[in-house]
């Protein structure tokens, strides 16, 4: 595997502008009068003047008394508005797969397909041409609920898929096979459903692309077991479609990878800006008189049980720094690294979330001073983290420490 170089530059987000809040204009009621033509009268008659007068507050009064009439009904029906508002309740929902129809499962699956062809051309925009999908095929459905003081809080609908696709990224087609899932809000009166919510499911790279999909379907419903607890699963082999002419039933579940050479360019690609996130801080906490100079990605190991149910693939970076705690500023330099647990599996899924190390990787000081961190004591330290781990293997690609 090709060394790389790290950047360690983290894209900021700003928050969008606050959009105004729009409210309704106030209607004014303007009325439209014009002084009478005055009447011929004696001079003893002073009463002209009072009449107009008397006009005049008789047609303030009649337009204020439009205005409250007016306000009055706006109130009213905006009252009445509010009161069918909160009267109406949102739809009920399935609360079992027997209740989902046949219309509403065709519709789910038209959403879905919609909704991950889209998906797919956001993610890859310059390969998106060269991958055709073979298949996009329902496998079967969970149905799921959350609870809140014993009672049900939510529930959904999870349509589980196996697309098959062909990719002519490479010099050569390559036919690929991957399973994904996407949640709906089912109503129980039958009708269309609602608010397709796409899964917080674990990266999948190829050589020139990726999405977010796991390997077999047993994966997703084990992440979904993590959000919701599942009441219903029809997920069934008997449904899948056969792939590159093997018959479904002899699937068998992807393993974890047990040696470098299975841990792909694009695999490692997709980690190092999740690495590179804890190493930002790290540069920044070194002691005074120390400083922070530069992080290139140096090599790879991974450790694994003999079943391969368990892994660890630890990332390393060759670390430099000043030292001018010395009489004599010293150009120094020390190995970092990072582990995943049981994240990297074969054929190329990559669960990044969570990564862990034995120590605090983001800070520098409990580096700097310790003896460990040079190369060779650092491969004897990883090494032996096997020890007391029975028939755990290791595999490393570490370049000599002066390449």
């Amino acid at each position: 595997m090709a060394e790389a170089d790290s950047n360690i530059n983290l894209t900021q987000t700003q928050d969008a502008a606050p959009q105004p809040i729009l409210t309704p204009a106030t209607v004014a009621l303007t009325p439209k009068w014009s002084e009478p033509e005055p009447a011929e009268v004696s001079e003893s008659a002073p009463a002209a003047p009072k009449k107009k007068k008397l006009f005049l507050l008789l047609t303030i009064a009649t337009v204020l008394l439009a205005g409250i009439i007016t306000a009055v009904v706006f109130v009213s029906k905006n009252a009445s508005s509010k009161k069918e508002s909160s009267e109406r309740k949102a739809p009920e929902k399935v609360s079992s797969l027997e209740m989902v129809t046949d219309e509403q499962i065709s519709d789910m699956n038209s959403q879905a397909e919609t909704v991950f062809s889209k998906k797919l051309k956001i993610e890859n925009p310059e390969t998106i041409d060269k991958i055709n999908i073979d298949a996009f095929h329902n496998v079967g459905m969970l149905y799921m609920e959350t609870y809140r003081s014993g009672e049900v809080n939510s529930s959904a609908v999870e349509m589980v898929y196996q697309i098959q696709v062909t990719d002519n990224t490479g010099t050569e087609p390559v036919k690929r096979q991957f399973f994904w899932g996407i949640e709906f809000e089912v109503p129980a009166d039958g009708s269309s459903a609602k608010k397709p919510t796409e899964l917080m499911l674990p990266s999948l790279v190829f050589d020139k692309w990726g999405t977010n999909a796991c390997l077999d379907a047993e994966m997703i419903t084990r992440i979904a077991k993590q959000r919701r607890s599942i009441r219903e699963n029809t997920i069934d082999k008997n449904l899948y479609l056969p792939f590159e002419g093997q018959d479904p039933s002899e699937f068998e579940p992807h393993k974890l990878v047990n040696s470098t050479d299975q841990v792909t360019d694009a695999m490692l690609n997709l980690v190092k800006p999740v690495v590179e996130q804890f190493l930002e801080p790290f540069s920044k906490s070194f002691p005074d008189k120390m400083t922070f100079e530069s992080a290139d990605y140096f090599g790879l190991m991974v450790l694994a049980s003999p079943d391969r149910s368990e892994n660890i693939v630890v990332v390393l970076y060759k670390v430099g720094y000043l030292d001018e705690t010395t009489e004599k500023p010293e150009h120094k330099t020390l190995y970092w690294y990072m582990f995943f647990d049981s994240k990297f599996y074969e054929g190329g899924q990559v669960d990044p979330y969570t990564i862990s190390s034995d120590r605090d990787s983001e800070d520098a000081r409990d580096w700097v001073y310790d003896p460990n961190t040079t190369y060779q004591s650092l491969r004897s330290r990883l090494r032996n983290i096997t020890s007391g781990m029975s028939g755990w293997d290791y595999s490393d690609n570490f370049p000599e420490e002066n390449a």
